[in-house]
């Protein structure tokens, strides 16, 4: 570039009249090459805002020699698609491409050749070893006030049709400056309060401090409209609105403390930017030199939010700080212009997770992410070793006084570049994963309504959620649930970790207290050839217990709901307790399997009957015989002034009793009954007792009463004995032995009950 003004600089060329120009020069040099070029050509790069003065260009062969460029060469026309102002003012630049072989100059042919440097030896042939095009441009309104470049990339052949020596090197030109003048400029350097230039997620908020220093200017006042601007990642924003100004500068005292509110904030995907106020009436005012020499600060507190990974591939970013005010070029309008700049680079750092969940004896990664990252790892904030400088850190915590929040911390350090002294924290929560401390029993079986179903965990902020058949039941987040419904129930357990760590209890099939009913009883049996019969009855509920009996005394062993009579114990009588786990129970009556032994045992059985001097029975006599298995019927009939009110009939073999059924009484007055002895099959003794004296009376309902109250069934009767409730179906709902006085029931549901008494008599009730 040619300038006869100014070395390196060019003049406005738009606005003047004439417009002003200036000569580009481009020569093509052989003088190191060994041999001739042909075919010498030229990509001419021309940046935005310059723009070719039509039919300017000489061709300058041997040197101090030139010749114009005719208007109808190709190298003029390939020159002129330079000349448009519309393709400049896009900004862009346009490459042409220029051939020595088409200058269209009769002188130069078009078979153009420079000679190589071992053609001439003498230093007066050298002018042939070079040759060169001028070229006139000149600088438009949008030219780059912060200089431009022209590029030429060169290509040529040798003799032999080879690419030369050089080819497709790409030749810049100086860097080149428009015609402006630069009132004042400044010094910008980025710091921050702390010195470090690194965030994290536990390391969010610092101060980023401008030093500001005018260099030059100091008889120039600066323009009211001139600002501060600061660009940084998007992750990073002021902290609050405003900004503060301070110096040491005895000069400068008036910016000291200066508060200021930030003008614009604005964000794009890549980039923050802050427009700030500058001091620009506290440098003019300061009439000594303007500020020139005195260091201002600009105090910016920021705050850093992460936004999950999208850091990690690139931690490394910048905040930049410029100082704008504006510079015209000739005639052309103001143009914004930067006036003094400063970059810092930062890290922005990202852990895996933060907090990070560790686990006590699980094996922990913590580890950052961050492309690059080399620091090393350490337990405490200042001194101390490095505990590793491998990443991940791999650890599995161990003792569980660590449980909670702890932190570890790392050098920010990307490929070996620091970013600050200050090690950055690492927070690591550290959790025991839930358990259970009293899981819910697999059953769970309620007598009252309602009852109460618990469970505990244990572990980190633990959280419970009840189910009812696989469904939730709201509002049932505590460890105990109140349950007066029948189902099945579980408990899921969540910590308060991203994502939850869940456990569940296991299933407790709850039912509630049901009584049982016999509805279908035993029968007497008789087999000749099985070795085995099975006993059962039919009942209502679930989950009952059992207890068989033979001959009145309960079986060791026998609590399952089948039993199974052997003919090795021969033949005898049988009933069952049927309970729930409440305690409820019904007695099924007694019955008789015979396995047709008869035939081995005595004909004849003897039964001796004991009663006192007060009755008199029928048959009469204290002993008597019959056939085995066969009932025994005899008649008790009180003396005078006797009462059988309060009489019992015992026998001296459990098989045979009024409770168990194997006696029965039928009361014809207070002074008469019948008595059964059922299916003899043993020597018995039967004894009477109870006589007490009394007049003869018919047994009415003053001595016995049933009733029913409020769904509660009372009884009240004037001596001990024993009753049969049963369903209207006629099933066995109960059995009960009542003593003297009042006995109420309750838990019984509503219906009609048939009330049956020992001595044959019946009532029926209703159960509300």
């Amino acid at each position: 570039m040619h300038n006869t003004a100014k070395a390196d600089t060019v003049p406005e060329g738009s606005t003047t009249t004439p417009p002003q120009t200036y000569t580009l020069r481009a020569t093509f040099n052989t003088s190191s090459s060994d041999g001739m070029v042909k075919n010498l050509e030229m990509d001419l790069t021309v940046p935005a805002g310059q723009i070719y003065v039509p039919d300017s260009t000489r061709i300058e062969y041997p040197i101090g020699k030139f010749y114009s460029v005719p208007t109808s060469s190709a190298l003029e026309t390939a020159l002129r698609s330079l000349a448009n102002l519309a393709d400049s003012a896009v900004g862009r630049p346009k490459t042409v491409r220029l051939k020595l072989n088409e200058t269209g100059v009769d002188s130069i042919g078009t078979n153009f050749i420079l000679p190589g440097s071992q053609s001439y030896t003498a230093t007066a042939d050298s002018i042939y070893l070079k040759a060169r095009l001028h070229m006139k441009f000149r600088a438009v309104c949008n030219t780059e006030f912060r200089g431009f470049q022209y590029f030429g990339k060169v290509y040529g052949q040798t003799i032999c049709d080879a690419d030369a020596g050089g080819n497709g090197d790409n030749m810049p030109s100086r860097l080149i400056y428009p015609d402006v003048t630069f009132g004042y400029k400044f010094d910008v350097a980025v710091e921050t309060a702390t010195s470090s230039y690194a965030f994290n997620e536990g390391w969010r908020k610092d101060t980023i401090v401008l030093k500001i220093n005018k260099y030059f200017g100091h008889g120039t006042d600066m323009k009211l409209n001139d600002y501060l601007e600061v660009l940084m990642p998007p992750e990073l924003n002021i902290d609050g609105d405003s900004i503060q100004y301070t110096t040491a500068s005895t000069l400068m005292t008036a910016v000291n403390g200066k508060k200021d509110t930030v003008t614009e904030n604005t964000a794009t995907a890549t980039e923050r930017r802050l427009k700030l106020p500058f001091p620009v009436s506290e440098y003019n005012h300061e009439t000594v030199r303007r500020g020139v020499g005195e260091d201002i600060y600009c105090r910016i507190p920021v705050v850093y939010t992460p936004n999950g990974q999208t850091r990690a591939p690139n931690p490394v970013d910048s905040v930049q700080a410029r100082i704008w005010s504006e510079l015209q070029f000739g005639g052309c309008p103001p143009v914004p212009t930067i006036f003094g700049k400063g970059k810092r680079d930062i890290a922005l750092f990202t852990a895996v997770a933060y907090p990070h969940i560790a686990w006590i004896g699980d094996t922990a990664r913590f580890e950052i992410t961050s492309h690059g990252f080399d620091g090393e790892w350490f337990k405490t904030k200042t001194g101390g070793s490095a505990a590793t400088t491998a990443n991940p850190w791999i650890n599995i915590p161990l003792d569980t006084g660590l449980v909670g929040d702890t932190v570890l911390y790392f050098t920010p350090s990307i490929n070996g570049t620091s970013f600050g002294s200050i090690r950055l924290p690492y927070l690591v929560r550290i959790w025991l994963r839930p358990w259970f401390i009293r899981n819910l029993p697999r059953f769970a079986y309620f007598c009252e309504e309602p009852d109460t179903l618990h469970v505990k965990a244990g572990g980190m902020d633990v959280r419970y959620q009840w189910f009812k058949d696989g469904s939730p039941i709201v509002g049932a987040t505590d460890t105990t649930l109140v349950v007066n419904q029948p189902g099945r129930y579980h408990v899921m357990v969540r910590d308060s970790v991203t994502p939850p760590n869940i456990i569940y209890s296991d299933t407790a099939d709850v039912y509630f207290r049901e009584r049982p009913v016999i509805t279908k009883d035993l029968r007497d049996l008789r087999d000749c050839d099985k070795i085995y019969l099975p006993l059962a009855v039919r009942h209502t509920g679930r989950f009952m217990q059992y207890q068989w009996y033979r001959n009145g005394r309960p079986i060791p062993g026998a609590t399952d709901s089948v039993y199974r009579a052997s003919a090795y114990d021969s033949s005898g009588f049988y009933r069952v307790k049927v309970m729930n786990p409440c305690g409820d129970s019904v007695m099924s009556r007694r019955c008789y399997v015979d396995f047709c032994d008869d035939r081995w045992d005595p004909i004849v059985r003897t039964i001796d009957l004991f009663a006192p001097a007060t009755v008199e029975t029928q048959p009469a006599g204290q002993r008597h015989q019959l056939s085995s298995r066969r009932d025994f019927r005899f008649t008790v009939r009180a003396r005078r002034g006797q009462s059988l009110r309060y009489v019992t009939i015992t026998a001296d073999n459990p098989a045979w009793t009024e409770n168990g059924g194997g006696i029965e009484r039928t009361m014809s007055s207070d002074s008469v009954m019948t008595v059964i002895v059922r299916r003899v099959t043993h020597n018995l003794q039967i004894r009477i007792g109870g006589i007490s004296p009394t007049a003869n009376a018919v047994v009415d309902d003053a001595t016995r009463r049933v009733w029913t109250h409020k769904g509660r069934l009372h009884f009240r009767v004037d001596r001990p004995q024993s009753a049969r409730l049963y369903t209207v179906m006629g099933h066995l709902y109960r059995e009960l032995s009542l003593p003297a006085g009042s006995t109420v029931i309750d838990g019984l549901p509503s219906g009609f009950y048939i009330v049956h008494f020992a001595d044959g008599t019946a009532e029926k009730v209703r159960v509300e």
